[in-house]
């Protein structure tokens, strides 16, 4: 089966392109984005109904040297009017950037990052949240350096409880009050949803779970 690339596309976050799925631009529309084949200008259209069809990309204003289009020429050529690199990615910076899901399909030879919101990297917050929460996961209770010893200490995802784009302005951070460390399997659990899980509800999950219900 050939690789769909029109899943996909690439978006400018944290000061880099980098190849996320189409489905997950929807939540955050402010984004900057190009064709993952062509890198020019780019309309997502959302899965059919039923899913009829998946959620894809297509090049737009149509350009007849990429085959994500209906103009295609059969001979792939740069986008003569490519989407411009960001200047300021300020406000791209504060999305929350877990929320854009890992692609399902990939390109051979292609990277792909897993991005962390601005939060997670900004040290400050992150070690005034770890200092007030702890190291152990605020779902499951995993602490990384207990199962794997010192030099796995500081491995542990910042999850922010609110998330950043339905606030829709710019506020300081608590890192006390907003922030809490989540293991990457329950922090991936929490965005496996366009609207994420509470901490609450991915406890109940496992609470179920251990109780056979």
């Amino acid at each position: 089966m050939e690789h769909q690339t029109n899943l996909q596309c690439e978006a400018w976050i944290g000061n880099k392109w980098r190849v996320v799925s189409v489905e997950s631009l929807f939540a955050h529309p402010k984004i900057v984005r190009r064709c993952i084949e062509c890198h020019g200008p780019v309309r997502l259209h959302k899965a059919g109904p039923g899913g009829k069809w998946p959620a894809h990309a297509e090049n737009y204003p149509h350009h007849n040297g990429c085959s994500l289009g209906h103009t295609f020429d059969g001979r792939k050529r740069p986008n003569p009017n490519p989407v411009a690199t960001p200047s300021n990615a300020e406000d791209l910076i504060l999305m929350l950037t877990e929320e854009l899901l890992t692609p399902t399909e990939y390109f051979e030879g292609a990277s792909v990052s897993v991005a962390v919101n601005a939060y997670e990297r900004n040290p400050k917050a992150r070690a005034a949240c770890l200092r007030h929460h702890g190291l152990s996961c605020a779902v499951c209770g995993f602490n990384f350096m207990q199962r794997y010893g010192k030099a796995a200490e500081t491995i542990i995802h910042v999850h922010h409880i609110i998330p950043l784009h339905t606030i829709r302005e710019t506020y300081a951070v608590n890192p006390i009050e907003d922030l809490r460390p989540v293991c990457p399997n329950c922090h991936a659990v929490i965005h496996s949803k366009a609207e994420p899980l509470t901490i609450e509800r991915v406890r109940e999950m496992l609470r179920s779970v251990a109780n056979g219900r």
